[in-house]
Formats: C-alpha cells, structure tokens, sequence
C-alpha cells in the first residue's frame, strides 16, 4: 500500500512539476504561443496516438481522485480511534480524549493551564501537552508526572494495546502570584442580581 501510495504521489507531482515548468517558461518568452501551436500541429492523426493521449488523460483523473481520497482519508482517520471489542467495534473521538487529560492534571498544583493534542499513526496514540507551569518546580520532575499519569491514565481508560507517547511542551514559566490571581477570580462567586435599598 505504501509503494502504491508513493506512486501516485509521484505521478501528481511530476504532473505539477510539468505544468508549472511550462507556465514559468510561457511567462518568461521561452515558450511563445507560435511553438505551442506547432506542437499542436505536429502531433501524429494515428489513432493509436489519440488512445494514448486519452489514456494518460485518464490517468491522470484516477490519480488525483486516488489523491483526495488519500488526504481526505487521513484526515477521518486522524479524527477518531477505532478497536475490536469482543461484542463489536468501538470507536472513540480525539476530542474526547484530550479533554480527559485536561480533567487529569487539573489538580496539579505546579500547573496553570494545559492544552492536549491527541492524533493517532501507526506507532500508536501521539498526545502533545502545552503546559504552562509554575516557577518554584523543577521542569524534569513536572514533566515526567504528567507523562506517568497521563500515560497511564489513557491506557487505563481506551484498555488498549497501543503505546501512548505523551510529549510535553513547556510554553510559559509563571509565578505563584499570577497563579493565585487567576484561582481567586475564577473561583469569585457571581451574583444572579443586585438589590438596593431605598429608604
């Protein structure tokens, strides 16, 4: 399937290659309209001729149809994950794992803010974090407790086979302070209204 797919690619390639070759020498006066009707002209009558012209016409329609499927297949695949239960097919969206691991680290007390990113190869469940963490702790042990947990916790969860890589990218470093500021007003309690008194 991967020869398969690096020959289409190849072939869409070389056709694009060829086109904005000829483009680029059109707009630069190598190629004047005066040679493109010659080469018109010059072309065989021989049927045979014409079956291969249309032939590779053809072609090229299956190769870029082959082509979208390809890009559009990926993408449906990197949406969700898929695996055999023994009483059916269960699939699970990316979107529902990445905020799983939001909920997971949300007490953790060295982090502010977390955003996943889940996508699913070959290789197994890829999970990105963007962490913004506190000043006071030491980025080794912060990241290897969010790995350990977060790993786990999704294996625990999808009870699937699969390695689970969890990378972690430390976005900004913030002080206690900061942190406090933004529990404290978003823990403030909203009134629903206002009363006042008038004598």
């Amino acid at each position: 399937m991967k020869v398969f797919n690096g020959i289409i690619i190849f072939f869409y390639t070389l056709i694009f290659l060829a086109i904005g070759t000829t483009l680029i020498s059109y707009s630069t006066g190598s190629i004047t309209q005066q040679n493109i009707y010659q080469l018109v002209d010059s072309l065989p009558t021989d049927t045979n001729i014409r079956m291969i012209i249309g032939f590779v016409g053809a072609a090229t329609i299956v190769v870029s149809l082959c082509v979208l499927q390809l890009a559009f297949g990926a993408s449906k695949k990197e949406k969700t994950l898929s695996y055999e239960n023994p009483s059916g097919q269960v699939t699970v969206t990316l979107s529902a794992i990445e905020d799983f691991v939001k909920r997971l680290v949300k007490d953790f007390k060295e982090i502010k803010e977390l955003k996943p990113s889940v996508k699913v190869n070959k290789e197994g469940v890829q999970i990105s974090c963007k962490i913004y963490i506190l000043q006071d702790f030491p980025i080794p042990e912060i990241s290897g407790k969010i790995q350990n947990t977060v790993k786990s916790k999704v294996q625990s969860l999808l009870g699937i086979e699969e390695e689970v890589n969890v990378k972690v990218h430390i976005v900004k470093i913030l002080d206690k302070e900061r942190k406090a500021a933004g529990d404290k007003k978003e823990d403030a309690p909203q009134a629903p209204f206002q009363y006042e008194s008038r004598a």
